[in-house]
């Protein structure tokens, strides 16, 4: 599978609409920007470790306040924060808690583009794991976060965007009802694992 590219969703789109002449490729790339916008944030809800990158600190004093990457968004419950890197260099599976300002308890809180954290002056290093900024898209040639096979959810949410342009109420309200539709089937279809799976041991059937 692969990503649809702005290109092919318009070429689609103009078989659906059978004409996009007075649509401009600016207004059509500010289209895919809102439709890529919402399908990331969408899927980052549930599957957010196709998304999560990494950056490491190491933490000498407390509190230490450390600049957060250029390209951080956000942290959630799941899949990511702070994970502390052993001695070996090993990830591990203990995370800090939110603290706050003054707090001695080891632990982090952000403020503003900055992490702070406490409680910890040991030179222990920890990984970040957090979800990145979307990049904007700038031409017909980037591609949006959706694989082909979800082509008809970002038609529909194009559709959507067109007929609110158009000033079509009507179509409008049925574009977001078919909209709405495909949304859902993709939240019941887009995988929450990789691609693999466990294959039956038959030695152990009795």
């Amino acid at each position: 599978m692969s990503a649809i590219t702005l290109t092919q969703a318009r070429a689609t789109l103009l078989n659906f609409k059978k004409d996009l002449s007075d649509v401009s490729q600016d207004v059509f790339i500010e289209w895919g920007n809102f439709a890529n916008r919402q399908f990331y944030d969408f899927i980052v809800g549930i599957d957010p470790e196709r998304f999560i990158t990494t950056s490491n600190y190491t933490v000498s004093s407390a509190p230490q306040t450390s600049a957060l990457p250029a390209t951080f968004y956000h942290i959630q419950p799941l899949g990511t924060g702070f994970y502390r890197i052993d001695s070996n260099g090993d990830d591990t599976e203990d995370s800090l808690t939110r603290t706050g300002h003054g707090s001695r308890l080891q632990g982090y809180y952000i403020s503003s583009t900055n992490v702070i954290f406490t409680g910890i002056d040991d030179g222990t290093q920890y990984k970040l794991r957090y979800i990145p900024i979307l990049t904007t898209l700038t031409a017909l040639t980037d591609s949006i976060v959706l694989d082909e096979i979800y082509m008809e959810a970002l038609i529909n949410d194009l559709d959507r965007l067109y007929s609110m342009w158009d000033e079509e109420a009507g179509m409008e309200s049925l574009a977001d009802f078919r909209f709405v539709r495909t949304l859902e089937a993709l939240g019941n279809t887009v995988r929450r694992e990789p691609d693999a799976f466990s294959i039956p041991d038959s030695m152990v059937n009795f």
